[in-house]
């Protein structure tokens, strides 16, 4: 089967937040400090407490004819506060509102444009992580919660999503790892740069080990299997790899194909090339 890196990719176009790819808010809830970054007006938000720096993601909810956005907050999947905001000349404002007892604090928010890029919502234990896109390319800010200063800076290809970062585990050693989006392909298939983290030299290295197709990571069997879709649905490769050392080996295969009555039938994986 062709490689996924040779496949023609079916979309290329940025997703850009708002007017800029780095687009970000500063000012208050209240009486303390924050930072917003959005994506498009009716994608979910991310914002997060400059004192803490743990990212908080926003899950859109509505517009209205006045332009009033309303997001949902949740902790543990448990909705936990409310927040309209409305976008006008640079500046946001509006309020934060707890949805148990009611309490409204204020929301005053001016644009700023941060060079490294979108707070990304999902974050490690003493650092959270920004993602910058421009005509460049991909930079993947890591940053300390601590000091707000950089860390490194990794650099990638593929499309821009507006919250594009992923944690686990992906060689199973018991360090967080990342991947961050890379692109659509034919057919329902994705790919991710993937990053492992070093514990000798405390930094991550890109993979080319993870260079597979839709992958699914299953911690309890240690088993990385990829899926490859073909010919709308007509041939899909489901190859399942396991780590020998530091090396992904494949251990097997199946190809499913689809018969003239449209039931998959299960043949070799050879089937499949």
């Amino acid at each position: 089967m062709t490689s996924i890196k040779n496949i023609l990719l079916i979309a290329t176009a940025l997703f850009i937040p708002f007017s800029s790819v780095s687009d970000e808010y500063h000012g208050t809830l209240g009486n303390i400090n924050i930072s917003m970054s959005f994506t498009a007006t009716d994608e979910p938000a991310v914002y997060m407490y400059d004192k803490h720096r743990t990212p908080i993601l926003l899950y859109f909810v509505s517009k209205d004819d006045n332009n009033t956005i309303k997001y949902i907050e949740e902790n543990n999947g448990i909705s936990v506060a409310e927040l309209y905001l409305i976008q006008k000349n640079g500046a946001i404002d509006g309020y934060w509102k707890n949805i148990k007892t009611g309490r409204h604090h204020p929301i005053s928010l001016i644009f700023i444009d941060d060079p490294r890029g979108n707070i990304q919502s999902t974050s490690f234990d003493d650092t959270y992580v920004r993602i910058r896109c421009d005509d460049t390319g991909k930079k993947t800010h890591i940053i300390n919660k601590q000091t707000d200063k950089t860390e490194f800076i990794l650099t990638s290809d593929g499309i821009c999503n507006d919250d594009e970062l992923e944690i686990d585990d992906y060689n199973f050693d018991g360090y967080p790892d990342f991947s961050v989006f890379e692109s659509y392909y034919a057919g329902p298939n994705t790919s991710r740069t993937y990053y492992l983290y070093d514990p000798k030299t405390k930094r991550y290295a890109e993979t080319d080990q993870l260079s597979l197709t839709s992958l699914d990571f299953d911690r309890k069997t240690k088993t990385v299997t990829s899926t490859n879709q073909c010919c709308a649905g007509a041939q899909i490769l489901i190859d399942n790899y396991k780590w020998v050392g530091n090396k992904l080996k494949l251990v097997d295969g199946v190809c499913l194909v689809r018969d003239d009555s449209g039931e998959q039938i299960e043949k070799t994986r050879e089937s499949c090339n």
